[in-house]
Order: structure tokens, then C-alpha cells, then sequence
């Protein structure tokens, strides 16, 4: 039910965990490092150009420019991994 609701219905909300951010722009690099302390620069870099970086339903790159995060942004890291900013 839960893989059903999230990827066939796409809603991600309900299985995303929250995190607590900054209401500001950030850079793609810095907003990867910000949700997942324990990912290193060169491994965040690597899910950037592999197109893992997904801000409310738009992939993001390093070329994208800033990403404005506020309460209730849905960021995705890989194919599995939800954060909402709470």
C-alpha cells in the first residue's frame, strides 16, 4: 500500500521525513549537505549530475541556480529518499 501511494500515485508527502531547514535560497550542493549530513561533497555531486535532486516535483543541477526552500518544500534525494521542511 505504502509503495502504491508513493510511487504509482505519487504522494510523496505521506512517507517523507521531516526535516528542519532555513526558509532561504540554497545552493544544490548545499541543500543535499543540509538534509543528509552523513552524504560527502563528491557523492552529493555525483546525485546532482545524475539528476537525483528533486525540489516539489522539478530536478535540479548545478547550472539550475538557487533553490528557494520554505515550510512544506518535498525534496527527494535518489530514487526513494522523501524530506519534507517543516
Amino acid at each position: 500500500e505504502v509503495f502504491i501511494r508513493t510511487f504509482s500515485k505519487r504522494d510523496q508527502a505521506g512517507s517523507a521525513i521531516t526535516v528542519r531547514l532555513a526558509p532561504k535560497r540554497y545552493q544544490p550542493l548545499e541543500l543535499i549537505e543540509a538534509v543528509r549530513s552523513d552524504t560527502s561533497k563528491s557523492e552529493a555531486r555525483r546525485l546532482i549530475a545524475g539528476g537525483a535532486l528533486e525540489v516539489d516535483g522539478a530536478v535540479r543541477t548545478m547550472m539550475g541556480g538557487g533553490i528557494e526552500v520554505r515550510s512544506g518544500t518535498i525534496i527527494r534525494i535518489g530514487k526513494k529518499s522523501f524530506y519534507r521542511v517543516g
